[in-house]
């Protein structure tokens, strides 16, 4: 499907997605490679399909799925937040 503006898309379970040329791609995971990282999985192929207009929003969240997508997109010069885990917000305490 094309990606439309001012729409949220959700990675449906048991599916990674990815874009290519602007259209959104699902596949069945594939745990023959090990791990999954479906956050990386899509960031990886958005920075590749978008260069510097990607972005990329990481919350926080367990585990570094999102740490290796935000590096591509942050190397295509593109757009990158992560929420602070801090407790005192960005700043030492």
């Amino acid at each position: 499907m094309m990606v439309e503006p001012s729409c949220i898309y959700l990675i449906p379970p048991k599916k990674n997605l990815r874009i290519f040329h602007g259209k959104l791609l699902l596949s069945e995971q594939d745990y023959t490679r090990g791990i999954n990282l479906p956050i990386d999985i899509f960031f990886n192929s958005l920075a590749e399909d978008q260069g510097e207009r990607a972005a990329g929003v990481i919350l926080s969240g367990t585990g570094s799925d999102g740490m290796r997508g935000i590096r591509a997109i942050k190397e295509q010069a593109g757009l990158v937040m992560v929420q602070s885990t801090f407790p005192c917000g960005p700043v030492a305490c």
